[in-house]
């Protein structure tokens, strides 16, 4: 089973990687509302917190500002923020709300555009019961 993704509170639903160690690797990032709310599709956890699912006609992967390359002289340097949508075939293949597919926790669903490295959705925000066959 494969957990379905909600917006993130935390900032730690996602990571990429392929960052100098010196630095932060993997980057944390989270995945995000960019546009106003177009579903109101929410989980609720047992502790009472409730979500919205992230669909990916509004909701994408976001980084932070995060180095990409390291050396004695410059230390981390290279920094660059990211804003990626994971492509149709890492999302969800079977739910999706008004035709848009839901976020799955799930490896490899983009690659960092700087590093080529991984980026993976890590945790599914509050969600840890809700998933998909």
């Amino acid at each position: 089973m494969t957990g379905l993704v909600t917006l993130d509170k935390d900032g730690q639903s996602a990571e990429a990687l392929g960052h100098p160690d010196d630095c932060t690797e993997p980057a944390p990032g989270e995945v995000s509302q960019y546009q106003s709310e177009t579903n109101n599709v929410t989980v609720t956890n047992a502790n009472g917190d409730t979500q919205r699912l992230a669909a990916r006609k509004d909701a994408n992967l976001k980084f932070p500002s995060h180095s990409h390359d390291y050396s004695e002289l410059e230390g981390c340097h290279d920094d660059a923020s990211h804003t990626l949508l994971p492509p149709e075939s890492k999302v969800s293949s079977s739910v999706t709300i008004d035709g848009s597919p839901v976020f799955v926790v799930g490896s490899a669903v983009e690659t960092d555009p700087k590093t080529g490295g991984n980026v993976n959705i890590v945790a599914g925000g509050i969600n840890s019961s809700v998933g998909e066959q």
